[in-house]
């Protein structure tokens, strides 16, 4: 018992092996995390454009169902920051931000097509004071509400 005291007194710290080994497992740890960490947020990029397009559409139709000076074919852009439409004219006023499948930076165009009698949209560059082309994408349709 006594030579156990002895030998327990005369070790000072963690020896080379059992550092080298806590270090690896740590590195093992962030290895398997960083991926998991980067799809969630990839994750919450592409729900945040999809809930921004959801938000954008719905005021499009509200603005035309209850504004008269709205009219069909006319081309705004939302404004994700302030979560109001822009004049085209006034496109390039919109904050951007970034778009999960695409470049970062990028605003919402909404309109009512009259034809199509539904909100449609697309993304565009900012600092624009238009959609920079593409097709619209349509998918509220509110055939039957009247103005």
């Amino acid at each position: 018992m006594k030579n156990l005291k002895n030998k327990l007194k005369k070790q000072g710290g963690f020896t080379l092996v059992e550092m080298l080994t806590v270090v690896a497992i740590i590195a093992i740890l962030i290895a398997i995390s960083i991926p998991m960490v980067t799809g969630a947020l990839d994750r919450a990029s592409k729900a945040t454009d999809v809930a921004n397009v959801r938000a954008a559409k719905a005021l499009t139709s509200i603005e035309y169902l209850t504004n008269t000076s709205f009219k069909a074919d006319e081309e705004w852009a939302y404004d994700a920051l302030k979560g109001k439409l822009v004049a085209a004219a006034a496109g390039d006023d919109v904050t951007p931000y970034g778009k999960a499948s695409g470049n970062d930076g990028n605003i919402i165009w909404v309109q009512y097509s009259e034809a199509e009698k539904a909100v449609q949209y697309q993304w565009g560059l900012p600092g624009t004071s238009a959609p920079t082309g593409g097709a619209w994408k349509t998918e509220i349709d509110i055939t039957g509400l009247e103005k």
